[in-house]
């Protein structure tokens, strides 16, 4: 990570709250950029406010940071500054980033710019609404389990959830490190593959990478991605995954219409490529339909490890991390009046997990994710891609009214697809296929390890027809 001499920060990172924030997708603006060539050169970006800038706040969606400025820059900032990327601004994040819909932000939510009224998803929220509304060419989000999907699919636009370690996330607040992926979000398949190979590869000031990989250094046999993008899918082979369309279908008994026609939409569109010369058959995974309910104590036990003061401690020598990981433990302790009631419900969860089922719910899901990977991998035996909706268009209203009795359904109703790559690491893509009562559709392309560059190409292939 890239630090700043503090005497230099306010001279070269100018940032203001923006004057015209109608979506309340921005936290700040700024106009970095120091290079004017590089494979970026001529495009906008826009960073998560989970994402360091140096000398630029981080609110996370909360007032619980309010006045903490990092000194570095997060690798991924780093590369697409050196690669020459315009960075402009800051983006809205759900509280904390713990929610899959656009309901919890400090201090507004998010609204969705092709839907106005409408859920822009999380908590990549503001990520998605910037590109969506044309406001940047690209913005980065972060995805612990749908959180880079799910609001690109409900604002209309491309997202890549990387293998995981693939994209390092040195300098980002984690939340669970086995969980952690950073990510492009898009309108083109092209700038997606463009971001990636601008951010993707070794760093060792991530754990994420060297602890599992040894010294930190690219996979054996990976492949860039632009280079990739055009090629299309002939012989390649795509699988219709059936319990991700019968758990998007099955939306429609838990109050989110249009589940069953974006369900459809999906398997006719991704049948269309069979024109272009892949196979497309039916694949089952049966414990895919479980994903979402091994996720969440996972989830609820890494969320309370990484932000209780405690535990959070344990995290202070991640790597070289300077992220808000560290000083949101401090804070919550000091003030948990100020964070969401939906965190502050995680929180709880987590604590009860561990002090009072002695980690035993947490132990057996973990004991499902080797299951589910060799599922998974068992799958990609036969199949290049599996593919299935992203989730339910997005038929929720943002949250206005300041009543709770929905806010379980409107934060953690999202994540029963999306969940399972988070899990197993593997790569994963939305793209927007059409739209049911005039709400986006996404379908998602999840890949093999490392096989990112083949998800974008999918993907690329599956946005054209369905222009």
């Amino acid at each position: 990570m890239a630090e700043i001499p503090e005497n230099e920060i306010p001279l070269v990172r100018k940032h203001a709250v923006p004057d015209s924030n109608p979506l309340n997708a921005w936290t700040f603006k700024c106009d970095i950029k120091e290079s004017d060539s590089g494979m970026l050169s001529g495009l906008t970006f826009a960073i998560k406010d989970s994402i360091n800038i140096a000398g630029i706040p981080i609110s996370m969606g909360s007032e619980l940071l309010s006045g903490w400025t990092p000194k570095s820059d997060a690798t991924v900032v780093s590369r697409i500054l050196a690669h020459g990327g315009h960075v402009v601004g800051k983006t809205t994040t759900e509280n904390l980033c713990i929610s899959g819909g656009s309901v919890t932000s400090w201090p507004a939510p998010v609204d969705n710019p092709r839907a106005l009224g409408f859920s822009a998803g999380g908590s990549s929220s503001g990520s998605a609404a910037v590109v969506s509304n044309q406001e940047v060419d690209v913005a980065l989000g972060a995805d612990q389990g749908g959180s880079i999907r799910i609001p690109a699919a409900f604002c209309g636009v491309l997202g890549h959830k990387p293998t995981h370690g693939l994209v390092p996330y040195s300098g980002i607040a984690s939340l669970m490190p086995s969980l952690d992926h950073v990510g492009p979000i898009a309108r083109s398949a092209h700038q997606l593959a463009l971001t990636m190979d601008a951010i993707a590869g070794p760093d060792d000031d991530d754990p994420r990478q060297s602890s599992l990989r040894g010294p930190a250094a690219w996979p054996a046999g990976y492949q860039m991605c632009f280079p990739q993008v055009d090629l299309g899918v002939a012989g390649l082979r795509i699988g219709l995954l059936r319990e991700g369309f019968e758990l998007t279908k099955a939306g429609e008994d838990i109050g989110f219409p249009g589940s069953a026609a974006a369900a459809d939409l999906v398997s006719s569109q991704v049948q269309r490529l069979r024109e272009l010369g892949a196979e497309v058959t039916e694949v089952s995974i049966p414990i895919h339909a479980n994903a979402s309910k091994i996720y969440g104590p996972i989830l609820i036990d890494g969320t309370y490890q990484s932000l209780s003061l405690i535990a959070g401690r344990n995290f202070a020598g991640f790597g070289k991390d300077e992220s808000a990981t560290l000083e949101i433990s401090r804070r919550l302790a000091l003030n948990p009046e100020k964070t969401s009631l939906i965190t502050a419900i995680v929180l709880l969860a987590g604590r009860h997990m561990n002090q009072v089922d002695d980690g035993s719910v947490y132990s057996k899901a973990s004991s499902q994710v080797s299951l589910l990977r060799r599922a998974y991998q068992d799958a990609f035996q036969e199949f290049d891609a599996i593919v299935c909706p992203v989730t339910a268009p997005a038929g929720l209203p943002v949250k206005q009214s300041g009543q709770e009795e929905n806010l379980l359904q409107e934060t953690m109703s999202f994540y029963a697809n999306t969940a399972a790559s988070n899990l197993t690491g593997h790569p994963s893509t939305n793209v927007p296929v059409g739209f049911v009562d005039e709400l986006p559709v996404s379908a998602m392309i999840t890949t093999n390890y490392w096989q990112d560059a083949c998800a974008i190409r999918i993907a690329q292939a599956l946005h054209s027809i369905s222009q």
